[in-house]
This record gives structure tokens, sequence and C-alpha cells, in this order.
């Protein structure tokens, strides 16, 4: 096939996937758009040569090195030969013809970028996963509509994830130059990866919503187990914080967007903090590794709590090792006079004689939300802080 009669490149990872790869390149070989499949091997120990022996027509490119499934995907987009490319996971399928509507659409258009909607599916022991994730149907919308409503929206998951977008190979591209620096992560990519892509237009009406359901999201037994495995906890705490502190860097005009992004990722911290702290969900046999990653986390910020709120008359409140760790923290940032209150009552006492807005530091993690809400009301003219806001 000659690279001009490439219109679309679909770009399919495979990392110990190969049991379901020939099921998302059947549903694929169904397009009659003029289409290449390209399958990138991120050094899988399983067969993926041997599956795709019986289809001749698919490229295949190797990693020798395992890098993650962005990685694997911006392989497969420099590597790729059509005007338009897409990312499909190689345990799901996508259906209703629903590349052959988005090329037909972004040829017919000035958009360059077609989304569309999103089923999950279980299998017969998480049937329960079975839903549909509608987009509005919309034509000629900007980067940065679309980003408010990822920051936004009480569910971003049709939003950001990576595969229901059919997108210009030349726009892609060109965020890979842009964003050149992004950071490797193992969790969050295509979240990280959308607020770039709409970032990257955030003035240019280039994009189509699609209410048309064309991907199923497959959720078997191993990847829900997966989900809920506290032993990834570690790793993807830090990888929330990497992708938090990069799109701080470059979304930072948009005052619109960065504090609903400051709740969302909030959310997904404490998502994860919570495995690795509840054993009843969870085999971590260790939950202070969580309070030293979170506590990691929080002492990057407390220098830039104490700029914005002075030195004096700090109180940590909290009678664990966290609030331990948090007033040694405040004592090497030189601030004076540091109450450390164990309980409500020395806390009441403290605060009835300090001056108000005195910063108080809630030095506990599962029940810091709490917590905040009750001293809030209870002492309204002070000021509150817990380590989950310092870490998120």
């Amino acid at each position: 096939m000659m690279q001009s009669d490439v219109l679309l490149s679909v770009i399919i990872p495979v990392y110990n996937s190969e049991d379901t790869l020939a099921r998302a390149i059947d549903s694929v070989l169904t397009c009659q758009t003029q289409t290449e499949i390209i399958v990138v091997d991120d050094a899988s120990p399983g067969n993926c040569a041997e599956v795709l022996s019986d289809y001749p027509q698919v490229r295949l490119i190797r990693h020798e090195l395992n890098k993650g499934l962005a990685e694997a995907r911006k392989t497969g987009a420099q590597a790729a030969k059509g005007q338009y490319l897409v990312n499909l996971d190689a345990d799901d399928w996508i259906e209703n013809h629903i590349y052959d509507t988005a090329v037909m659409h972004l040829q017919g258009s000035a958009n360059k970028v077609f989304m569309f909607s999103v089923r999950e599916q279980g299998d017969e022991q998480h049937q329960e996963r079975d839903k549909s994730h509608f987009l509005p149907q919309c034509t000629g919308v900007t980067g940065q509509h679309l980003l408010e409503n990822l920051a936004m929206q009480p569910v971003s998951f049709i939003w950001h994830i990576g595969v229901n977008k059919v997108m210009e190979a030349d726009l892609v591209r060109q965020l890979y130059r842009v964003y050149a620096d992004l950071p490797k992560v193992n969790m969050l990519e295509d979240f990280l990866f959308s607020c770039l892509l709409f970032t990257l237009t955030e003035k240019s009406a280039v994009f189509s919503t699609s209410s048309d359901i064309g991907y199923v999201y497959f959720r078997s037994s191993a990847s829900m187990t997966l989900d809920d495995n506290a032993e990834r906890a570690s790793q993807n705490i830090d990888d929330v914080d990497r992708v938090y502190r990069y799109l701080l860097k470059v979304i930072k005009h948009s005052t619109d967007v960065l504090p609903a992004l400051g709740l969302r990722f909030n959310a997904v911290f404490k998502h994860w903090v919570k495995l690795t702290k509840d054993p009843v969900t969870t085999s971590w046999s260790d939950p202070e590794r969580a309070n030293q990653h979170i506590l990691r986390l929080a002492n990057k910020r407390i220098e830039c709590a104490v700029n914005q709120l002075g030195t004096a008359n700090w109180v940590v409140f909290g009678d664990g090792v966290v609030a331990e760790q948090l007033y040694v923290s405040l004592t090497r940032l030189g601030v004076n006079d540091i109450q450390h209150c164990r309980d409500d009552q020395s806390l009441a006492d403290r605060l009835t004689i300090l001056p108000a807005k005195t910063p108080v530091m809630i030095g506990s993690i599962g029940s810091a939300d709490a917590i905040y809400q009750r001293l809030s009301v209870r002492f309204p003219q002070h000021r509150f802080v817990t380590v989950l806001q310092l870490a998120c």
C-alpha cells in the first residue's frame, strides 16, 4: 500500500494482551476506509509475532525494552503513514463503523479531531460494569471548551480517554514536538495527553464530538484486579503528582481551569491513598508507607504555604507520626512559636487566645476531611490546611 493511499493509521500497543489482540484487529478490518494497522509490541513476553502471522497486512514494531503505553503510542504515531490516526487498546474493540464515520466527517469539514462515545463491557464476573458514556453532538468546538469540560464535569472519563479520538496525524506529531519533555508515567497518561491536546488547540474550533457509540472498553477480572492492587498505589501516587505538576506548568494561564483540575486530582489522589490504607480492600500490610508518600508530596508544598500564610503562630493538630513530621518540617522552615495540639480540647484552648487567621495544619490523612469540616465550622476565624490539600 502506498503512503498516499492510507487515510487512517490505527495504533495498537501490546503488552501481555496477545489473547485479545486478534479481536481488536478483526474489528478494525471491518472498516471501509483505507487503513493501516500498526501493532507496537512493547517488549511483551507473549506471542505477539505468532498472533500477527495470521495478519500479514499488519505492521509490527517492537520495542527491545518495555517503555509503557504512552511511549508505545508515540512510537506508532511517528511511524504512521495515514492522514489521520487513532489509538486502540489490544483488549478492546470498535463497532458501528465509527472509524469510517470519523474519517468521512473530518475530510468534509475543517475539524481536526473527531471524538465519539464509548461503552464499557464487563466480563461474566463483572457485568455490572456494562454502561455507556455519551458525548454531546457538537462540531467546531475549541480546545479550551473541552479542557473546561474535562476539568469540571462530575465524570471526565469520556473526555479524557485516549482511544475515542480520531485525530489529524500532523496535529499529534506537533503535540509530541511541543511537549517533548512529557513525564513518563504509567497512570493518567490519557488524561495528560488529552489536556495537552486541548491546550495546544485551545483557540481553534477544530473538534467534533459525537453521541454515536463506537468503542467498547472491556473490563475483565484481570483489569479490575489491577485497579485495586495496592502494590501499584505507591507508583500511582507519584504519577498523580508528576502529571499535576506538569499540567500546572503548561496551562498556568488558565485561571478558570486550574482550580477545577486541582479538585479532580485531589479526588484521584485520595482514591490511591485509600487503596494503600484500607486493609479490607487491599493486601498491603504496611500502611505507613502510604503516609510517607503523602508526607513527601506535602513537604514539597509546605514552603509555599508558609510563604503565603506567614511564619508565626502555626498550629499542628494531630497525635500521630504525620503530625510529628509536619511539626519538624515547619521548624526547618523557620516557623516561630509552633504549637502542637494533640486533641480537640487543647486545640480549642489554644485557638481562643490566638489572633484570627492563625494557620492550623491538620496532621491526619484518613479522617482529614471530616476534621477540616468540623474545625472550620467551629473556628471560622482561622485557616485550616490538610495534608491532602498540600499534597494535591
